[in-house]
């Protein structure tokens, strides 16, 4: 298996943890899974970045 699917498989369950915890904070009304759902998030987001090259 190629690192680029290694990483698309890792930010897809990184990215559906995010979204759980997003839904479990708001229909609990709770804030702290939330800000954790996003922290999912934010790091899906710097994991599938592409490097820059230079």
């Amino acid at each position: 298996m190629s690192t680029a699917k290694r990483k698309q498989i890792a930010g897809l369950i990184l990215a559906t943890l995010g979204v759980a915890m997003v839904v479990i904070g708001l229909v609990g009304g709770l804030v702290p899974p939330v800000l954790t759902g996003v922290g999912f998030f934010v790091t899906t987001w710097a994991f599938l970045a592409p490097e820059e090259k230079g």
